[in-house]
C-alpha cells in the first residue's frame, strides 16, 4: 500500500510541474545531442557546423531516401511479378 502511494505521489508531482520537467527534459536532451554530434565530428576530423550537419558526414533521413536505387527496386518489383504470374499459373 506504501508503495502505491509513493508512486500516486510521484504522479502527481509529474503532472503538477510537467511543463518544468518536459523544458528541462528537451535543454538536457538538445544539450547531450549537440555534444554527441560535435564528438563525433572530432572523431571524423571534421570541424563542427550546427547549421550544415552533412559536413560531418551525418546521414538524414532525407539522403537515405535519395540514395535508394530505384533500378534495382523496380527490377525485384518485375521479377516479384512474374513469379505471382508462374505461381497463378500454376494453381
Amino acid at each position: 500500500m506504501v508503495i502505491y502511494f509513493i508512486f500516486f505521489c510521484i504522479n502527481a508531482l509529474l503532472f503538477l510541474f510537467e511543463k518544468a520537467f518536459v523544458y528541462n527534459w528537451n535543454l538536457c536532451f538538445g544539450g547531450l545531442m549537440i555534444r554527441t554530434k560535435q564528438l563525433v565530428a572530432y572523431l571524423m576530423n571534421k570541424n563542427f557546423d550546427e547549421v550544415d550537419e552533412n559536413a560531418q558526414g551525418f546521414i538524414l533521413t532525407d539522403d537515405l531516401l535519395m540514395e535508394v536505387n530505384f533500378g534495382q527496386l523496380f527490377k525485384m518489383y518485375k521479377l516479384y511479378q512474374k513469379d505471382i504470374r508462374r505461381y497463378k499459373l500454376q494453381k
